[in-house]
């Protein structure tokens, strides 16, 4: 009789510990409404970019090519604080943009991202091919953009490869985008302030520079790249 009661309360003991192991449990998993919203934000956070447009798939060295982010019909950049979506390609704001790619020829990558105000998010990419076409006489200008910082606004504008020996003697015109034009010669740097032309209801308004080479031999190279400047 001692021994039956003996094993008896060893078993009702286990029961007891199983019991409150899964009344904590459950205390500790979150409410099933909560993990059918989480799993749906997730779902949707692949829903945001529709696609990426490349102008072209196959560009050489400095050539200029445009891309464009398509968002789903729901995600669009002019919407309600609750939908509004924010795009970068290459780290700058915009989902219409001129890119230049520079460096080792073969497969390079754009990387694009979208934000929305309430939280979602997605990352995509796009290859494209970068050749180095060696039959050109000269190199075409890259266009390097670095924002001020002592001046809010102002972007420093100069051309990357302009020390090249085989750009020796050349002009460059630019055409900043909102009106403004300047000019520099080799790798001069030309600053320019973008407060007058800044659309105040966004975080950032993007600008389409355009910079036109004048070659000593009297032939011209015109290229495109797009900057970001912040409205703040």
């Amino acid at each position: 009789m001692m021994r039956h009661s003996k094993y008896y309360h060893h078993a009702l003991f286990i029961r007891l510990a199983l019991l409150i192991s899964f009344v904590c449990a459950a205390a500790a998993a979150p409410p099933r409404n909560n993990l059918r919203r989480s799993l749906s934000l997730r779902e949707q956070n692949t829903d945001i970019i529709k696609d990426i447009h490349l102008s072209k798939h196959t560009v050489y060295i400095g050539e200029t090519f445009f891309v464009t982010v398509e968002l789903t019909n729901y995600f669009h950049c002019n919407s309600t604080n609750n939908t509004a979506t924010r795009a970068t390609i290459n780290g700058v704001d915009g989902i219409e943009q001129y890119l230049q790619l520079t460096g080792r020829p073969g497969r390079q990558t754009i990387f694009v991202v979208a934000s929305t105000a309430d939280g979602r998010s997605e990352r995509r990419t796009k290859e494209i091919l970068l050749l180095d076409d060696c039959s050109k006489p000269r190199p075409l200008p890259w266009i390097q953009a670095t924002e001020s910082r002592y001046k809010p606004r102002s972007v420093a504008f100069r051309v990357g490869n302009g020390d090249d020996a085989k750009l020796k003697g050349t002009t460059y015109d630019w055409n900043f985008g909102d009106g403004m034009v300047g000019k520099s010669v080799s790798n001069g740097v030309v600053e320019h302030d973008f407060t007058t032309a800044l659309l105040r209801d966004e975080l950032t308004t993007a600008f389409h520079i355009n910079l036109t080479a004048h070659y000593p031999n009297g032939s011209n190279a015109t290229v495109f790249k797009t900057v970001s400047v912040f409205n703040l």
